[in-house]
């Protein structure tokens, strides 16, 4: 088998862990059970549904997980939805964002010392392989206030900047607040989650071969890492425009049309040797443009 399918449902039931060596596990259904009216849209609806999406993800290493319905007629969908009226302030729809908003397609899970702590906070963490970039989920689900300190050390790698997205629970009309940059000290950083509420951290690594020259005003984060076939373009949101390959006298030796995505692979007549390279990123309509240095 190639992957392995399976359901989970609100009376507890769910198959044992998964981690079949060579085979993928999707948790394809997760269901809320809230069958009349607009469902639970509060917290302690947000509270089950990122337990299940925990369980799956953490405990029974689902790369794939996917609820009901994203949209249900007073059905417990993901977004609450009854007759023309939507409610977009649906708990559950955000606590979700924290995962699918920052995890991106290709990053992989990385280890934890520990993932549930004391007062019900769980805790996973996600890595990009290429760019080095990662993303810490912290959801507290006790009810204890002002909520658990979490303290996180890097290990094997050096976080270089640390932005916040914060989902209070008890207001229903607060979701992704942020970014919120978060202070490293010594390589650890600390953040202080809020009663039922949850936060994503996102963090930026010093990638092998790259070093990072930011304009704040056109993205938050560039990384380009060498592959065989050229250079693999990481972005925190979509692009489009061009993007120019430059030696160290500033001669054009390759140009490249982006599309709108935020991983891009950009693919070069010659491979890109050693040596120092500029690539610049114009997305279509800007007067400024993103410098990367290639070592």
């Amino acid at each position: 088998m190639g992957i392995l399918g399976w359901h989970q449902y609100p009376d507890g039931s769910s198959p044992p862990l998964l981690n079949v060596p060579g085979t993928e596990s999707w948790a394809t259904e997760t269901s809320r059970g809230e069958w009349s009216g607009m469902g639970d849209v509060g917290w302690p609806g947000a509270l089950w549904t990122h337990s299940q999406l925990y369980d799956a993800v953490v405990n029974k290493d689902a790369s794939s997980w996917s609820y009901y319905m994203f949209g249900g007629d007073g059905n417990g969908g993901l977004m609450a939805i009854s007759g023309s009226t939507i409610d977009s302030t649906a708990k559950r729809f955000w606590w979700v964002a924290h995962y699918s908003k920052f995890v991106r397609p290709g990053w992989v899970r990385i280890g934890t010392s520990t993932n549930l702590i004391a007062g019900g906070a769980r805790i996973s963490a996600f890595k990009d392989p290429a760019s080095g970039r990662f993303a810490v989920v912290v959801g507290n689900e006790g009810t204890s206030k002002p909520g658990p300190t979490i303290t996180v050390t890097c290990d094997g790698f050096a976080p270089r900047k640390i932005s916040a997205y914060l989902t209070p629970g008890e207001d229903q009309n607060a979701h992704l607040q942020g970014p919120t940059d978060v202070p490293i000290v010594n390589g650890k950083f600390t953040y202080t989650v809020p009663n039922v509420s949850i936060v994503t951290l996102v963090g930026e690594t010093q990638a092998a071969g790259t070093n990072h020259v930011l304009a704040a005003q056109l993205l938050t984060c560039v990384t380009a890492v060498r592959v065989p076939s050229g250079l693999r373009v990481v972005m925190d949101q979509p692009v489009r425009g061009r993007a120019e390959l430059l030696d160290s006298q500033g001669r054009i030796i390759a140009q490249w049309k982006l599309a709108a995505r935020e991983v891009q692979t950009l693919h070069a007549v010659h491979p890109v040797g050693a040596g120092v390279h500029l690539l610049r990123v114009q997305p279509d309509g800007r007067a400024c443009a993103c410098t990367i240095v290639l070592n």
